[in-house]
């Protein structure tokens, strides 16, 4: 039975790499598509591979099943002999739940010395866990001498330590397991687990030896090999004496530590504890928090707990399967849409609904833009953001042609783009507006397209609806209009140039324009600011007002 189940755990860690499984996560996607489908390949060659895997346990764990089985039974029979002698009680409380024993409580333990009791947590994760040690309200010091810790203090039914010698008697007698129950000050719970636990002998100074970490809490009890200390003994391997550092508990220390359990118990002082004074899990809350309750209890690394820690890691990994099947129908999407080669629209139509900045495969390679999912029924693609004065748009004709700023927050998508964008198919246009007392409105054009830069990327634009009033096809239409820049002067003024005089960004002026949402971030100056300096649209703040944010966003009509 041994060398099925050391089998088992042969394959489990050296044929499945969870790490893979993990590194191939994908985020909204930023590459080429060489790069995207190079990594849809090995992420279904990966699939396949997890699923074999997972056939391949699954028939491992039902074969360990009932070898189990077959051999309880056969023990069973074999081994039951008549006697007429007072039972010794059992040797632990994974002894008496198997007995029937269902009820947590205090019992006596048969491998110990006579008179030696300890709580048995019948509950938690399957039951029959002896505790070793538990805090829970600090009506029990911990700051005690060698000898009170090699034998145990406190009260089985409330705080204690059960003793370092029964402790090594028990673990030294079977292989156990440790679990250890955390809880804070805010109700928030959390575990760990290890899968092999032993204490050897006073004359080894009680050392640790611990491994096979699993569970939330992290893990903070990495002093696997460390010896025992107590105050009044320093076994611990740092120049300093932990114990008497640290609030005189008594642990396993070596250069003292992420974990300790026994320390003083402060109370609920938040993050603002003595570090590591308290009871500490580093991992989990730091060490400046000191824990509310803690217990530490051990169990019997039986067949049937091997087994079952086995299945878990079967079902673990067919939730990994999932997550993975999933990243790979997401990527297929991804890639799909990336191949029809549009827009923000193409991606929303793929399922994709989280904005956030997307990879446009009808542009230049390696061109983005930010995707707005949300507004309006989503998938519009957004070609200008200003929401913070962090980019300046004071900008050359070249800058204005390739575009400029960053796609996560103030940018302009370059009229090249927008040009390639809009002669691909008929677009909609919406521009959604900020003020600075917090009111909001749009406008939305049904039309929208723009030339080439022969052209002027003459603006292309009517069909005004909305809330925020029509100051781009209305007086002073941008309708027909090519692009000018503080250096490239394309506008209707014939005595100078809009750009000039306002604001020096770039826009489809006319003879100057009712709209420059393009113009200077000049912040909240109210309805003092300059004239047609700012962010204007006249017709909802009129020419003296600047706005705090704009977004222009396009999107198939």
């Amino acid at each position: 039975m041994a060398n099925v189940l050391l089998l088992a755990v042969f394959l489990l860690s050296g044929s499945l790499n969870p790490a893979r499984a993990q590194d191939s996560s994908t985020t909204v996607p930023s590459t080429n598509t060489e790069a995207l489908e190079r990594q849809l390949a090995e992420n279904k060659e990966e699939t396949g591979r997890l699923k074999n895997e997972v056939d391949r346990l699954s028939s491992l764990v039902e074969t360990l099943l009932s070898r189990v089985d077959s051999l309880s039974a056969e023990t069973q029979r074999c081994c039951a002999e008549p006697t007429t002698d007072t039972p010794a009680p059992p040797a632990d409380c994974a002894e008496y739940k198997a007995s029937g024993q269902t009820t947590n409580g205090v019992y006596p333990l048969g491998s110990l010395p006579p008179g030696v009791q300890a709580y048995c947590d019948m509950d938690t994760a399957g039951g029959g866990w002896t505790v070793i040690q538990r805090r829970q309200d600090g009506s029990v010091h911990f700051n005690r001498t060698w000898e009170e810790y090699k034998l145990g203090f406190g009260n089985p039914s409330g705080e204690y330590w059960l003793g370092n010698e029964n402790i090594h008697l028990l673990t030294n007698q079977k292989e156990y397991s440790l679990r250890i129950d955390l809880q804070d000050w805010e109700g928030n719970q959390t575990f760990a687990e290890y899968s092999t636990f032993r204490v050897s002998d006073e004359s080894d100074q009680y050392r640790l030896h611990i491994s096979g970490y699993s569970g939330t809490a992290g893990d903070s009890l990495d002093n696997n090999g460390g010896r025992f200390s107590t105050a009044d003994r320093d076994n611990d391997v740092s120049n300093i004496d932990c114990s008497q550092l640290y609030g005189q508990g008594g642990w396993w220390y070596r250069s003292c530590g992420n974990s300790f359990l026994n320390g003083p118990y402060l109370g609920n002082c938040g993050n603002t504890c003595p570090l590591s004074r308290g009871v500490m899990w580093y991992h989990w809350r730091g060490g400046s928090y000191s824990l509310k309750s803690v217990s530490m209890k051990i169990r019997e690394e039986t067949d049937r707990v091997k087994v079952d820690r086995l299945s878990s890691k079967v079902v673990s990994l067919g939730d990994r399967l999932e997550e993975q099947e999933t990243r790979f129908q997401s990527q297929l999407s991804i890639l799909n849409a990336f191949h029809k080669g549009t827009d923000c629209a193409t991606y929303k139509a793929s399922g994709q609904t989280t904005s956030g900045v997307y990879l446009l495969g009808s542009l230049p390679s390696g061109v983005q833009a930010y995707c707005d999912m949300d507004t309006a029924g989503g998938g519009w693609t957004v070609i200008q953001r200003r929401q913070d004065g962090s980019v300046p748009f004071d900008r050359t004709w070249e800058e204005y042609k390739l575009g400029f700023g960053n796609k996560n927050g103030e940018y302009w998508l370059g009229n090249e783009n927008i040009h390639i964008l809009t002669n691909q198919k008929e677009y909609t246009l919406r521009v959604d507006l900020h003020d600075w007392e917090g009111e909001q409105a749009f406008a939305e054009y049904s039309t929208f397209k723009v030339s080439g830069e022969s052209d002027g990327y003459r603006l292309h634009i009517s069909g005004y609806s909305g809330t925020a009033g029509d100051s781009m096809t209305g007086v002073h239409s941008l309708n027909g209009q090519m692009f000018s820049t503080v250096d490239r002067d394309n506008d209707g003024w014939s005595s100078d140039s809009c750009s000039q005089q306002y604001g020096q960004g770039g826009w489809w002026f006319g003879d100057c324009s009712f709209s420059s949402l393009n113009g200077r971030y000049l912040g909240n100056c109210g309805r003092s600011c300059p004239p047609w300096r700012g962010v204007v649209l006249y017709d909802w703040r009129g020419g003296s007002y600047s706005l705090k944010s704009v977004s222009m966003k396009i999107r198939p009509a």
